[in-house]
């Protein structure tokens, strides 16, 4: 039987991981996964001028999504990187080992895009073990 212990979910500060997170938290409580909740932010995000300290401000709005959106989820680790996306979170993945990775993609051509060059795409690619993609539900979607 498969077991996923522990599942990496790379996340946005957005509606689509926000859309994604009830299902995460349900295969995680299925599976007894521990989640690592991994944002990699650009340069510009963590490098800000006049910030003493430097990923401070990325840090507490990473904090305070996790803190809003994840309440639920039992085991956790929640990670900051900087740099390159997809490579960041292929990186990590080596170090960690996680069973599975867990992405959500936009709505607009999902399918297209994962196999042509977007993140996602690239991580799918790469990795050495499953990732599931999740497409988020357009604004016109959650209306109905």
């Amino acid at each position: 039987m498969i077991q996923y212990q522990k599942i990496l979910f790379p996340i946005k500060l957005s509606d689509s991981t926000v859309q994604l997170i009830p299902h995460v938290e349900s295969l995680a409580k299925h599976y007894n996964s521990e989640v690592h909740f991994v944002y990699v932010a650009k340069a510009s995000e963590y490098y800000v001028e006049d910030e003493p300290i430097a990923g401070k401000s990325i840090q507490e709005k990473f904090q305070a999504f996790v803190e809003k959106h994840c309440q639920a989820f039992v085991e956790t680790k929640t990670v900051l990187l900087q740099g390159e996306v997809a490579s960041e979170i292929l990186s990590y993945a080596q170090r960690v080992k996680p069973d599975m990775i867990i992405m959500a993609i936009k709505g607009r051509s999902a399918l297209g895009k994962a196999v042509f060059g977007s993140v996602a795409g690239e991580v799918v690619r790469d990795a050495e073990i499953p990732v599931l993609l999740a497409r988020s539900m357009s604004k016109r979607q959650t209306k109905k």
